[in-house]
């Protein structure tokens, strides 16, 4: 069985002279229907401050939300997270999913019982997966 960490690359890139911290997925999923996930799903939560890392109060919230939604990473016939990044007031998980009512259902179970987060979700068509081109070329340039 495959490891999955070994597809996975914390890059530190310099933008437009602010630091960010990136986890990115270096290669696709081996799902026999990977091609049917056509949708970015983007998870923003904005902080005060511009530093690369939030708050410690703020990045314990950020660890419980995201340990809640383990179960949409991948593996699970609906979506998989392919990018974390976290910098100038803003941490970004990137999923791509197959269907964005299904997975927002999931997301909303998964979250039942958390205080409100306060973040913003945006759906973007991307059967390319463009929006994860940036730090892929940026890792693969420097590799």
């Amino acid at each position: 069985m495959e490891n999955e960490l070994d597809y996975w690359r914390i890059l530190k890139v310099n933008k437009n002279e602010n630091i960010l911290v990136v986890r990115i997925r270096i290669e696709k999923p081996n799902y026999s229907d990977i091609s049917q996930y056509k949708e970015a799903v983007v998870i923003s939560w904005n902080w005060d401050n511009q530093n690369v890392k939030p708050p410690d109060e703020i990045n314990e919230k950020q660890l419980v939300f995201e340990r809640a939604l383990d179960e949409l990473t991948g593996d699970n016939n609906l979506s998989c997270l392919i990018q974390v990044a976290t910098g100038i007031g803003l941490k970004e998980w990137v999923f791509y999913t197959k269907d964005k009512d299904e997975f927002m259902q999931r997301f909303n179970l998964l979250l039942e019982g958390h205080q409100k987060y306060p973040i913003e979700i945006k759906f973007y068509d991307d059967s390319d997966w463009k929006i994860r081109t940036e730090y892929l070329e940026l890792y693969r340039k420097n590799t």
